[in-house]
């Protein structure tokens, strides 16, 4: 299909154990369509043996767009929650939490060197396993993170075969990032992370700390008006 749209469904369960392209996204496999847009879903407890726990995006032609999505404890080799395997995406307002990758990327794997990423306000909270949260293994993968939040995690991001990321205005407490593009490292206050409420506390200095104008050139990544924020300034992180 030109554009496939998936909204508003609770997808759990989901056991992608087979061969070929059925290994793959244990919720969603989207393979060699223009564009995908996946919104207001939650996927948990999803399976894949090759990539994709939850989703998987194979050669999107356009864009692959998640928005306003939770990814609770889903599990694949490549890509615990999503694996974008030359397919550029756009995730937006996530919750990544308890997923685990045994190869790459315990929620977000980008590999193929048309899977450049933007990522906004998204948290990436107690991600399982010896892997980063996103990792990118292409050279001319070239990702953003705005507005996010990294928390105990085993680490944030990984970068081979000469992957980029920038991350700013978001809480990172990962060497290089930290400290640098307007990053804290400060602890975000969560209402109850152990049960799942990864709303800020008042006292978090991640509330105001995000940007409400973030540009690449001509493309804009985060436009907050003050009617679409409390406060001076955008929270980091999904709340």
């Amino acid at each position: 299909n030109a554009a496939t749209r998936l909204d508003g469904f609770y997808v759990t369960g989901g056991f992608a154990n087979g061969a070929g392209d059925e290994s793959s996204g244990g919720g969603v496999l989207a393979s060699h369509t223009g564009s995908t847009d996946i919104a207001n879903c939650t996927f948990e407890d999803n399976y894949a043996s090759g990539q994709g726990g939850a989703v998987c995006n194979y050669f999107i032609t356009d864009t692959a767009y998640i928005d306003n999505c939770r990814f609770i404890n889903n599990w694949s080799p490549y890509g615990g929650a999503v694996d974008n395997h030359d397919s550029p995406s756009r995730i937006n307002r996530c919750l990544f939490t308890g997923d685990s990758a045994t190869i790459y990327g315990s929620c977000i794997f980008n590999w193929g060197s048309g899977s450049s990423s933007h990522i906004t306000h998204c948290t990436f909270a107690g991600n399982l396993g010896d892997l980063a949260a996103i990792h990118n293994r292409a050279g001319g993968i070239i990702t953003y993170v705005i507005n996010s939040i990294f928390s105990d995690n085993n680490s944030d991001i990984a970068l081979t075969n000469g992957a980029v990321c920038n991350v700013h205005y978001s809480r990172t407490t990962q060497s290089g990032y930290t400290g640098v593009n307007d990053n804290i490292d400060d602890d975000p206050m969560f209402v109850d992370a152990p049960n799942n409420d990864f709303n800020l506390a008042e006292e978090s200095q991640c509330i105001d700390a995000g940007t409400a104008l973030f540009t690449v050139g001509s493309d804009t990544l985060v436009f907050s008006t003050p009617a679409d924020h409390y406060g001076t300034s955008p929270d980091m992180g999904l709340y």
